[in-house]
């Protein structure tokens, strides 16, 4: 799907280019084949052994991320219809021209809620300075204290969860990979003894691995408690 969109991407790029003068349509397709083409490289970056298990850790932390990001989101629009209604927006900084009246409050709440303070945003004008700085604090408090330090928490815990089964997941990710080969090839290459020897290697795990206390284990201290052992 990722190289069809890819090449289309390319194509409406090179039309676009030679039929219209328009550059935020060049400009957006520009943007959109170099976002296309870091999901390829990510693609490949599968076939080496010490990237593969980088770039599943990654998909999986998104993955777990999905539904705090919503929440989050949804926050950062609620502080934002607020502050539409208490701060004046600042034509310089912002340009509502383009950008619309309500994407500015959403920006400077979300600027706020990671630590960006500007406070000239707050103090520049408008009638209600007290709440302002009310509205600022309760901002900065619960985006950038309480839900920063969730998003920590959250991608510590995906990354245990990925360490915990790196191997199992490594050998999926080459199973995948022999998936997609054996999509393209055609019958009389399954028939080829080098490629399909009439032997089949299996792998079973070691004799009490994994079994009664230890899969309280998780991550590093999984790690630590097996280097103790040894």
């Amino acid at each position: 799907m990722s190289d069809l969109l890819l090449n289309l991407s390319y194509l409406a790029y090179l039309l676009i280019s030679f039929l219209t003068d328009d550059g935020y349509l060049v400009v957006s397709f520009r943007a959109s084949i170099i976002v296309l083409s870091f999901i390829k490289l990510n693609f490949y970056l599968r076939l080496f052994h010490q990237l593969s298990f980088l770039v599943q850790m990654i998909q999986a932390v998104i993955h777990d991320l999905r539904h705090f990001l919503l929440f989050f989101a949804i926050f950062i629009l609620a502080f934002a219809l607020l502050l539409s209604i208490l701060v004046d927006i600042d034509s310089e900084t912002y340009d509502t021209e383009v950008i619309g009246i309500v994407v500015p409050y959403f920006i400077m709440a979300f600027r706020t809620s990671i630590g960006d303070y500007n406070l000239s945003d707050y103090t520049g004008s408008g009638s209600f300075k007290v709440i302002n700085w009310i509205v600022w604090l309760a901002v900065m408090l619960i985006g950038n204290v309480i839900f920063m330090n969730f998003i920590i928490a959250v991608v510590n815990e995906s990354y245990e969860k990925c360490m915990s089964k790196v191997m199992a997941e490594s050998f999926k990710v080459k199973v995948d990979m022999i998936l997609e080969r054996e999509s393209l090839m055609s019958q009389d290459d399954f028939s080829n003894p080098a490629w399909y020897p009439r032997f089949l290697i299996t792998r079973r795990a070691v004799d009490g691995e994994g079994e009664g206390e230890n899969q309280e284990w998780q991550g590093f201290v999984k790690e630590i408690k097996s280097n103790n052992e040894r």
